[in-house]
């Protein structure tokens, strides 16, 4: 198991410094990657120069077509066909009868100088094919990358005042933009969001890429992008940007749906506490009135007990009084 694990090591090894050369020359530019080729054909030819090996015509052309291939997987499609005439130069000047001569003696080289120019062109072009597709391919990684890294920080925020930055900057790093301008309707205001913060005012350039911020179909703002001096942006780059734009709206209407949220919960608590409020005093006036309807019917009925009392009363001593006697006529 060990002994099939260390070459695979090593390939993954191998692997991971090329993938590390090709981006170190794509960093540097086209005077890194045009010197890749010349450096390349100047190295293969010293080599077989100071080794002294008599090697075949055949053998030398493959030798001279990795460099080709090296250059063209490494440094792109333009380094690679600079590769390919350099090759076929070195080969004819130092490897074909006549030496040192660029003359061809022997129409049999001709014919053979000319298989490898050709030869070397188509695989320097596929090289170069396969070189820029898979920087593109790295480029869509590494955006798709950035947008989820960017969805997951904005998913669980609600603040405008961080999410809103974020996408600007986003925008002009997955671009290579000049600057960023974002514009959202905030409640009753318009705020505006740049990236860098000190970025010009891009809304009246005629490069400037402008995407909406839509909602259904409710405009809640806007995104400018300005490219650099040079720079051009084709359909993928404008899909980005209508992407990042839809990720602001988003983010400008999930704010919204929050703090309409937040009133409506207040809403309900205002109410809550005005029926609390009014249930309390209701029952502090409902108190005394209830003792003071009680003490009506108390005396209301104490009332009449004591006058049903007198009225027995009376008539008990209109009974049982004894009349006294006429003491004077009471007709005259």
């Amino acid at each position: 198991m060990a002994t099939f694990r260390t070459p695979l090591v090593h390939s993954v090894g191998v692997l991971r410094a090329y993938e590390r050369w090709t981006r170190a020359i794509a960093r540097g530019g086209i005077p890194v990657q045009y010197g890749v080729a010349l450096i390349s054909t100047a190295l293969v030819t010293l080599i077989m120069e100071i080794s002294g090996l008599a090697l075949e015509p055949a053998n030398t052309s493959l030798i001279y077509l990795l460099a080709v291939l090296f250059t063209a997987t490494t440094a792109g499609l333009g380094p690679g066909i600079v590769a390919s005439v350099l090759s076929f130069l070195a080969y004819n000047f130092f490897f074909v009868e006549p030496l040192y001569v660029l003359t061809v003696a022997n129409p049999q080289d001709v014919v053979r100088l000319i298989s490898f120019l050709i030869a070397a062109i188509l695989a320097s072009s596929l090289a170069g094919l396969v070189h820029r597709q898979t920087e593109q391919l790295g480029q869509r990684a590494a955006e798709l990358e950035s947008l989820y890294a960017v969805s997951q920080a904005t998913s669980a925020q609600v603040d405008l005042d961080r999410i809103l930055p974020v996408l600007a900057t986003t925008a002009v790093e997955l671009l290579h933009a000049r600057g960023c301008v974002l514009s959202a309707q905030i409640g009753a205001g318009e705020r505006v969001f740049r990236a860098p913060p000190l970025a010009p005012d891009v809304e009246h350039l005629q490069t400037t890429i402008t995407a909406p911020l839509r909602v259904d179909d409710r405009s809640v703002g806007s995104m400018r992008v300005q490219p650099q001096p040079h720079q051009i942006f084709h359909a993928p780059e404008r899909r980005l940007v209508e992407l990042l734009a839809s990720q602001a709206a988003l983010a400008v209407e999930r704010a919204r749906l929050v703090a309409q949220a937040a009133d409506a919960q207040a809403l309900v608590e205002s109410d809550r506490l005005k029926s609390a409020l009014l249930s309390s005093v209701s029952h502090d006036l409902r108190t005394p009135l209830v003792a003071t309807h009680c003490t009506r019917r108390a005396s209301g009925k104490i009332s009449a007990r004591l006058s049903a009392a007198c009225w027995r009363a009376c008539a008990h001593n209109c009974m049982t009084a004894r009349c006294k006697p006429i003491s004077r006529p009471i007709f005259r």
